[in-house]
């Protein structure tokens, strides 16, 4: 009777397998049909990727029962793993999923598993008494090749929400909190700058790449030999974006972005998702042309890269420190509407290191004073040490350009300021020692009082 009883056993647990298992093939391939008639009629608040998902399930959902059907544990198991995914999909495109749906989606989970388990038994009884598996194995290979490879992309899917990865270009409102601080951390996103658009195109982590706009950069990153490399143009300074590929649902859209020169340019990579590329650089490109000065337009033409003090030199600004021969009158004028130089003060020398204008900074000895002015987010501010009361000039070697330095100015009266001059040259050391002279030459015994009280007070703190 043992072997009746076995067999009996063999065919509930083979029954129950391949009749769970068909009713999924036909659920599945129902929601198959559903899916197709919603990308025919293009309707419903979903995506090209929540509805590439939901395919995906379905095609993954009829191999895994059919690979079931004959027999696979895997099959049976990769049912469960789907089921599971189930609501997040359904959650896809919906602001929340009703009652009813969380009960479906239960029922089929319990459905499921117990198709698992009745394969598991069926498998393990057919081994134990030596006897064949019902079903093809080439079939049940296929239906488990197809669903891991289904499961795979659904795997990726979760690395993207484990890891707070994105999938899609998010306005600058969206970036999280942690990527944000990622970004400050970096500099690649300064205090001064505003956040645009941003887009993460790793998976495991926002350091294996991505690409930032702001109101005045934009730019990409990547991680090469264990280390972050950046790549980043200046709004403004943009003179072509070439599309180099369309993007796809499973692919990204490239541009490349080229600055004044030959060989200067960077690539954005972009997801299509929701269209949000073409509003990053439609955005980009507002910006950009807003801000292109005649100046780098004519670099673009000549496709040279970008010569700053050629600029500076199209403005009437010259690189190095001049005598008052050299100042123009416009350049005067300026100076005497912000008050930098008075009617009874004789100009000695003086230095832009602007661009487009000296108001964006620079620096002015005159017969009475030495000092300088700076502009920063849209704000004049100047400083002026009265000859005679200045203490110390020191120069501060971390560099603030290419071709500029740091000098420390202090005051007997504890004042001072920080003012950028040219890195090296005659005109700048003859700048410091006629500075220097004109103020021993003017020095009383009070202001000697008072510089060395500040020198004693920082020797004490040192």
């Amino acid at each position: 009777m043992e072997p009746e009883n076995t067999d009996s056993q063999l065919v509930k647990y083979r029954r129950r397998m391949r009749g769970i298992a068909t009713f999924f093939m036909i659920i599945f391939a129902i929601g198959g049909l559903g899916v197709l008639v919603l990308i025919a009629t293009q309707s419903g608040p979903y995506t090209d990727a929540d509805l590439f998902g939901r395919v995906l399930m379905m095609i993954g959902g009829i191999f895994g029962a059919f690979a079931a059907w004959h027999g696979s544990r895997m099959g049976a198991i990769s049912v469960v793993l789907l089921q599971l995914i189930s609501p997040v999909m359904g959650l896809m495109g919906a602001a929340e999923l009703s009652a009813a749906d969380w009960v479906r989606s239960s029922v089929y989970i319990v459905l499921a598993v117990v198709m698992t388990i009745s394969a598991m038994r069926y498998v393990s009884e057919s081994a134990y008494r030596n006897k064949d598996i019902q079903g093809n194995a080439v079939f049940r290979w296929i239906g488990k090749a197809v669903n891991g490879a289904v499961l795979a992309v659904f795997g990726f899917g979760l690395a993207v929400i484990a890891n707070d990865t994105t999938v899609q270009v998010l306005k600058g409102s969206e970036i999280s909190q942690s990527h944000l601080d990622w970004l400050v951390e970096k500099q690649f996103l300064l205090p001064d700058e505003k956040p645009l658009y941003f887009y993460i195109d790793g998976v495991f982590s926002i350091e294996e790449g991505g690409s930032l706009l702001t109101d005045q950069f934009v730019g990409t990153w990547w991680k090469e030999d264990g280390e972050v490399t950046s790549y980043w143009t200046r709004l403004g300074e943009i003179c072509e974006v070439e599309k180099r590929n369309e993007g796809s649902w499973i692919e990204d859209a490239i541009y490349r972005v080229h600055s004044p020169g030959p060989d200067q340019w960077l690539e954005l990579w972009l997801s299509i998702e929701e269209d949000q590329h073409e509003h990053f650089v439609s955005r980009m490109k507002s910006i950009n042309n807003r801000k292109m000065t005649p100046e780098v337009q004519k670099f673009c033409n000549e496709n040279r890269p970008l010569d700053w003090v050629e600029i500076a030199a199209m403005n009437g600004i010259s690189a190095d420190i001049v005598g008052p021969d050299e100042v123009s009158d416009a350049q005067r004028e300026w100076l005497t509407s912000k008050n930098y130089l008075v009617e009874d003060e004789t100009l000695l020398k003086f230095y832009s290191y602007g661009v487009y204008s000296i108001e964006e900074g620079g620096a002015l000895l005159t017969d009475k004073y030495f000092g300088g002015w700076h502009t920063e987010n849209g704000t004049l501010g100047g400083w002026w040490g009265e000859l005679g009361a200045l203490c110390t000039i020191t120069r501060i070697e971390s560099s603030v350009g290419s071709t500029r330095v740091l000098y420390d100015v202090v005051a007997s009266d504890e004042g001072g300021i920080e003012l950028s001059l040219p890195k090296s040259g005659d005109a700048v050391d003859e700048l410091i020692e006629q500075t220097l002279a004109l103020n021993e030459a003017a020095a009383t015994e009070a202001h000697r009082t008072a510089c060395a009280a500040i020198e004693a007070g920082a020797d004490a703190v040192d």
